[in-house]
């Protein structure tokens, strides 16, 4: 293996993340007591740098964990470093859907960001290095993560810097050896007991057999897959721009666009990767196997519904109880899709728009309203239908609404009929009020 003179690179490194400015940074060293983050404490101090230390102590080794605490404490109080050390108690934290491994990051990554902020450091530093990035790459290979796990771990972000990652473990061990450094090992990193030790103890050795610089290519390469992650994105950007549509808490999807677009199960797979859809359900729809208006998958958090010419994505539908409307007591409706609000008055105004309206109570005094969602036999009198009663599920196809939206419209009836649909119709039935002196003014705030 080639010679790399680490502390040389490692100022290029700085210099090309920071120009000159990397001496004026502030900076936050996570450093554990093995080998990689001793390193890196030793490289920053050797260039005078603004920094202070973190150490976690999460206790699972037991003495062990203690020695490496000692160890960096020890260091940073000969050296007159400021180290913040913290220890975790994570007895009754895991629960079944996280391992211990990533509780443990959840919460050291929770601490670093409090003493960024309450030491007003610039940035959090670690000493990830080529065979973490390594590691990291092929296991979101074999996990299935798309083209964004193939682009590894960025060097550097808007508050984590990562300088060892274009240097392999044999560089940094070398230096630790060559300059005396003092380091502990973790012997659970020894072990494959864990996925990411199988692949670090028993498969990149063999790649390296092939390739032995194979976690320096596979670094280098990561500018490729960021590059094509850009040109993904961009297109992501531009289809949702001029083809879907952000209605309330519900997406339109016009999948007539998608179907023959090229990149189609990348982009496709952007614009559905917060609702939790996967790449099989995705594959599934552009195979075209949704093919009946109406019909829908789901996702654990959305669903899909086929509606024309689109896919509408929407949270499931949260059932509303219905409410009757009080005629003597102003009162507030929360709902899931929206406020109603009711004040009594003694005038009704001529409202143009269709979030108000008023009930007179002289022609309502005997019956009762509800505000609720919509049932099978619902009717409506619509302006222009000469007295006919028109039923809602055809106002709904002649308003092209989609199926969540349907279940999400909030009504305003007597029984079966609907004399408002809640902001965007009344019924002819209340043009027809006889006046009176009592009002119940109605209010809908989305």
């Amino acid at each position: 293996m080639k010679w790399v003179d680490l502390k040389y690179e490692f100022s290029k490194v700085l210099t090309r993340f920071f120009q000159e400015t990397y001496s004026n940074q502030k900076y936050l060293l996570a450093v554990s007591g093995g080998v990689d983050s001793m390193v890196l404490l030793d490289l920053f101090m050797k260039f005078d740098l603004n920094f202070q230390i973190a150490h976690c102590n999460f206790g699972l080794r037991g003495k062990e964990s203690d020695l490496d605490e000692e160890l960096v404490y020890s260091l940073a109080k000969d050296k007159n470093i400021r180290c913040h050390v913290k220890k975790f108690n994570l007895d009754g934290k895991k629960d079944s859907n996280n391992s211990i491994q990533l509780l443990a990051r959840n919460l050291r990554y929770e601490w670093f960001n409090e003493l960024l902020e309450e030491n007003n450091l610039d940035y959090l530093v670690t000493a990830h290095h080529a065979n973490d990035n390594a590691e990291t790459i092929l296991f979101n290979l074999i996990r299935g993560t798309g083209y964004k796990g193939l682009m590894g771990i960025p060097s550097r972000t808007e508050s984590v810097f990562r300088p060892l990652l274009e240097f392999q473990k044999a560089d940094i061990i070398s230096y630790a050896l060559k300059n005396k450094i003092a380091f502990r090992d973790d012997k659970s990193n020894f072990t494959s007991k864990y996925n990411r030790n199988k692949l670090r103890l028993e498969v990149i050795p063999i790649i390296e057999q092939i390739n032995p610089q194979f976690c320096i290519t596979l670094k280098e390469n990561t500018a490729i897959f960021a590059d094509i992650a850009d040109i993904v994105e961009s297109q992501v950007s531009l289809f949702k721009k001029d083809h879907c549509k952000k209605i309330d808490d519900y997406l339109t999807i016009n999948f007539t666009e998608i179907i023959h677009k090229p990149g189609k199960l990348n982009i496709l797979s952007c614009i559905l990767e917060p609702y939790d859809f996967s790449k099989n359900q995705v594959q599934f729809l552009l195979n075209g196997n949704l093919k009946l208006s109406g019909t829908k998958i789901k996702s654990k958090t959305h669903e899909l519904y086929l509606h024309g010419k689109e896919w509408v994505v929407a949270p499931p539908v949260k059932k509303i109880k219905p409410t009757k409307i009080s005629f003597t007591n102003d009162c507030s409706i929360t709902t899931p899709y929206g406020v109603i609000i009711t004040e009594n008055t003694n005038s009704a105004k001529n409202e143009e728009d269709n979030f108000h309206v008023y009930i007179s109570m002289g022609n309502f005094k005997d019956e009762s309203l509800v505000i609720r969602t919509r049932q099978e036999r619902d009717w409506i009198h619509l302006k222009g239908m000469n007295g006919k009663k028109q039923k809602l599920k055809d106002y709904f196809i002649n308003e092209k609404m989609s199926i969540p939206a349907k279940d999400r419209q909030l009504l305003l009836c007597l029984e079966n009929e609907v004399i408002w649909i809640v902001g965007k119709r009344k019924s002819e039935r209340l043009s027809k009020m006889t006046p009176t002196d009592n009002y119940l003014k109605i209010t809908f705030v989305k």
